[in-house]
């Protein structure tokens, strides 16, 4: 009981911190406040893999792609800029129904990118 109450706390401060980071615009506490939900909603081990998440994908499969001498695979967005030929045979564990819905998934995971920046510094006068 008391681990579901600290989940369904944590998921409340998610946002609680994503706001205040957003208010000050710093961008590494949103990012890292956004890693977290994401590891907290997939039951994952913070440092672990993003590709875990995908169905079937286990910690032998994510330490076979980033061994990977041509181009290791480390995230999903690494995983998806993969032609699907290339795609089919680095998860060629997977049969085809489980290899269908993990690269379903893993489109439908949301990316951060960020677009316009600016950074605001303290001028000193002399």
């Amino acid at each position: 009981m008391e681990k579901h109450q600290i989940v369904d706390d944590a998921f409340k401060f998610v946002p609680a911190f994503v706001q205040i980071g957003l208010a000050f615009n710093y961008f590494e506490p949103v990012r890292a406040a956004m890693e977290i939900s994401q590891h907290i909603a997939q039951a994952l081990p913070l440092g672990s893999s993003p590709l875990l998440q995908l169905p079937g994908v286990d910690s032998q499969t994510t330490n076979a792609l980033n061994l990977r001498e041509k181009e290791p695979v480390r995230t999903l967005q690494e995983l998806l800029r993969l032609d699907e030929k290339e795609r089919r045979k680095i998860l060629a564990k997977l049969d085809d129904k489980a290899y269908s819905q993990a690269i379903s998934i893993a489109k439908q995971i949301p990316v951060l990118i960020v677009t316009d920046v600016h950074f605001k510094g303290i001028r000193f006068l002399a």
